[in-house]
């Protein structure tokens, strides 16, 4: 049962046909592929400085590295230190000796 008037379904027809089909032109689809490659050969930018920061920033960023970045800097902080508070203890322990062995030289 078709409720739709003659003159509707004639006009849908007609609009239908008069629908442009659109035609591409020669080698369009190569040419949509080598603009792509393009781009991703500009992207990538061999060497560079961009790239070079893209790559450090998603090191930095990236959790378990900058866990283990994190852990190995604590852990030269802590063995300068280390190294330092043994000096100093070392040297005060020097001139406190020197001190109690000759007060005069110490002055």
């Amino acid at each position: 049962m078709n409720t739709t008037p003659d003159h509707q379904t004639e006009l849908r027809a007609v609009l239908r046909s008069a629908r442009p089909e659109p035609s591409l032109p020669p080698g369009f689809h190569n040419a949509v592929w080598r603009r792509i490659d393009q781009f991703a050969r500009e992207r990538r930018g061999e060497g560079s400085r961009l790239n070079r920061f893209e790559i450090v920033l998603g090191w930095v960023l990236d959790p378990v590295r900058a866990c283990v970045a994190t852990l190995a800097l604590l852990v030269v902080g802590v063995s300068i230190g280390i190294v330092q508070g043994n000096q100093a203890a070392h040297e005060l322990a020097r001139a406190r000796y020197i001190a109690s062995v000759s007060p005069v030289v110490a002055r």
